[in-house]
C-alpha cells in the first residue's frame, strides 16, 4: 500500500496485514527532511499510562511490513516537566509525554526500512512477542524512554544503520520542534532517560552500525519474566557518543560479541560495565574510544575478553590481562593497572625520566613465547621509551629472559618471539625501561601450550634449545618431563644428574622421580 507525500493525521491505531508494506516516498534512508515527503501525524496514546504494554501506533502482522515515510507526534514536548533548571515556560509548554511504542511486531518476519520516528516516547519493539527474523534498516529514531527493544525469546533478528538521535527532532521543521531555544533541554531529557538498544531474552540476534548520540545507555541487556537474556549477541561496528551512563551496560545475557566498538566516553563513566548479575562471557573485538578514558571497562560479573589488534592481526588474550600489577613509580591517574587492562587508549606512565620498572604478577608458572611493549607513539603520542628487558622474578633476585630491546619506532612498539623450550617462568615479570619523560608501557604477554604428543616430533623450539647430540637423542617418540628450572641452566643441570638422569639423552629419564617438591610441568 502506498502513501504519496503528504502529512496525515491519525486519529488512532494502524495494523499492517500479513504480507502487506505500508510504503511512503521515501525510497532510502531520511532524517529531518520532511517537506514534500509521507509523514504519519501520530496523535493516540497521549499520556497512557502504560507505554510499554499499550496498543502500539504501527502494529505489524507475521511477514508484514513498512517502509519510507516519517511518523511525528505533534502533541509531544521535549523537556523534563519536573526539572527545576529547565526555564519555566519550557517546563509548562513542551513537557515530554508518555506515548505507546509507535512500532511493534506481533509476528515473525517483519521488518522496518527507510523510517524516521522524530519524537515517539518508545520507538520499535521486538519485545513483546517472539519477532523471529526481524530485519530494522535505514531508521532514525528519537525517543524519550527506549528506542528499539528486542525479547520475547526472538529468534534470529538484524538491525543494521540505526540511529538514535534526539537531533532528529531538533532538525524537524514542526511547531513544537526544539529549535534553538530547546536544543539544551532536548538533549539533557534524553541523555537522562533514554536507552538506545536495549536486548532481552532472545537468540541470534546481530546489528551492523547500530549508532546513538546524547543517550543514558547506548547497548543495554537485560532478563525478561525471570529469562536470561540475549544469547549469542553479536554487534558489529556499534557507536555509542556520549552517554550519562556506561556506554554498554551488560546486565544479563550469555555469549556477546561485539567488533569494533566506537565510544566517547563522559567523565567518570566506564565504556563498558558488566553487572553482578551477568554471567556469560563478552568479547570485545577492537574498540575506538575518545572522551575521558580513565575508566574502561567495570567488571562486577560474568566474563570479559578484550582483544587487541595489531598490524591487522587479532591476538588472543594476554596473559597480564587483568593480572595484578605493581611499578617502580605512576603518574597520577596513569598506575600500573591500566597497562594490563586489555585497552589501547590506557597507559601506565612513570614520573620522570630515568629507569622505571612494571611487574606483573601472572599468579602461575606460564611459557611464554612472545611478549610485547607499547608506548604512547603506538597511539599517537611522543616515544618515549628507549629500550625494555624481561626479567623473571625467582628467590634469589630477578633473571634475564630476554636482553635490552629497541622499540620500533615506527609503530612505537617492541613485539619480540621468545622461545624458552618449555622452561616455566615464576609469577613476576618485570618491564624496566629508559624514558625521555612521561612514558607508556602497556605490557603484553601471550603464551603457548607446549604439551607434546606421544605420536608427534618435539617442537622446532625444543630441538633448538640442545645441543646438537642432544637435538639427535629428543627426536625419539614419547613425552618428556621438565621440572621448573628456577635458576640458571648449570644449576638445573646439576639436579638432573644428581636425580639420576641424563642431561645427553635428551631429558628422558628419571626426571618424574626428582624429589625436590618442585612442580612437574609435562611438555
Amino acid at each position: 500500500m502506498f502513501l504519496p507525500p503528504g502529512s496525515y493525521k491519525v486519529s488512532g491505531s494502524l495494523q499492517v496485514p500479513t504480507g502487506v508494506e505500508l510504503t511512503g516516498s521515501h525510497g532510502y534512508v531520511h532524517a529531518h527532511n520532511n517537506l514534500d515527503t509521507t509523514v504519519l501525524l501520530a496523535y493516540s496514546g497521549n499520556d497512557t499510562t502504560a507505554p510499554d504494554s499499550a496498543t502500539a501506533f504501527l502494529t505489524l502482522s507475521q511477514g508484514a511490513g513498512i517502509k519510507g515515510f516519517s511518523v511525528y507526534y505533534p502533541e509531544q514536548g521535549f523537556a523534563d516537566g519536573a526539572d527545576p533548571g529547565v526555564p519555566a515556560d519550557i517546563r509548562s509548554r513542551y513537557p515530554v509525554k508518555k506515548y505507546p511504542y509507535t512500532v511493534r511486531a506481533a509476528g515473525t518476519d517483519t521488518w522496518v526500512k527507510y523510517v524516521e520516528i522524530e519524537n515517539g516516547y518508545n520507538g520499535i519493539d521486538y519485545g513483546t512477542t517472539a519477532a523471529d527474523r526481524f530485519v530494522v534498516s535505514g531508521t532514525w529514531i528519537n525517543a524519550a524512554n527506549v528506542a528499539v527493544n528486542v525479547g520475547a525469546n526472538t529468534n534470529g533478528g538484524w538491525v543494521e544503520q540505526v540511529v538514535v538521535t534526539y537531533g532528529t527532532f531538533f532538525q524537524s521543521k514542526h511547531a513544537n520542534s526544539p529549535h534553538t531555544y530547546g536544543f539544551d533541554a532536548a538533549k539533557n531529557y534524553t541523555l537522562a532517560h533514554t536507552d538506545a538498544f536495549v536486548f532481552g531474552n532472545s537468540t541470534n540476534v546481530a546489528s551492523f552500525a547500530a549508532d546513538s548520540f546524547a543517550v543514558k545507555t547506548g547497548l543495554h541487556t537485560i532478563a525478561q519474566s525471570g529469562g536470561t537474556g540475549p544469547q549469542n549477541l553479536t554487534l558489529f561496528l556499534p557507536s555509542v557518543d556520549t552517554s550519562s551512563g556506561p556506554n554498554v551496560l551488560i546486565e544479563k545475557g550469555g555469549s556477546i560479541h561485539m567488533v569494533g566498538l566506537q565510544a566517547g566516553v563522559m567523565p567518570g563513566q566506564p565504556y563498558t560495565k558488566t553487572g553482578a548479575g551477568f554471567t556469560g562471557t563478552m568479547n570485545i573485538y577492537d574498540s575506538l574510544l575518545w572522551g575521558d578514558t580513565t575508566t574502561t571497562v567495570q567488571q562486577l560479573g560474568g566474563t570479559v575478553n578484550v582483544y587487541d589488534k595489531d598490524e591487522g592481526v587479532y591476538a588472543a588474550v594476554p596473559i597480564t590481562q587483568g593480572r595484578p600489577a605493581t611499578a617502580s613509580a605512576s603518574a597520577g591517574s596513569n598506575g600500573p593497572e591500566r597497562a594490563v587492562d586489555g585497552m589501547r587508549t590506557s597507559k601506565w606512565a612513570s614520573t620522570t625520566g630515568t629507569t622505571h620498572w612494571l611487574a606483573v604478577d601472572l599468579g602461575s608458572v606460564q611459557s611464554l613465547t612472545r611478549w610485547v611493549v607499547k608506548h604512547a607513539s603506538y597511539n599517537g603520542g611522543e616515544s618515549c621509551i628507549q629500550h625494555a628487558r624481561l626479567q623473571a622474578a625467582e628467590e634469589r633476585g630477578r633473571r634475564d629472559l630476554d636482553g635490552s630491546g629497541e622499540h620500533n619506532r615506527k609503530y612505537g612498539r617492541l613485539d619480540r618471539p621468545l622461545d624458552l623450550c618449555g622452561r616455566p617462568v615464576r609469577a613476576s615479570v618485570y618491564y624496566p625501561g629508559h624514558a625521555d619523560g612521561l612514558g607508556r608501557v602497556c605490557a603484553h604477554l601471550r603464551f603457548r601450550s607446549l604439551r607434546q604428543h606421544e605420536h608427534q616430533p618435539q617442537s622446532v623450539g625444543f630441538r633448538q634449545c640442545l645441543q646438537p647430540g642432544e637435538r639427535d637423542a629428543a627426536e625419539g617418540p614419547g613425552r618428556r618431563r621438565e621440572f621448573e628450572m628456577g635458576r640458571d641452566r648449570e644449576d638445573a643441570e646439576q639436579r638432573l644428574l644428581a636425580a639420576g638422569g641424563s642431561v645427553r639423552a635428551g631429558y628422558r629419564q628419571a626426571l618424574g622421580r626428582h624429589s625436590s617438591g618442585r612442580r612437574l610441568v609435562e611438555l
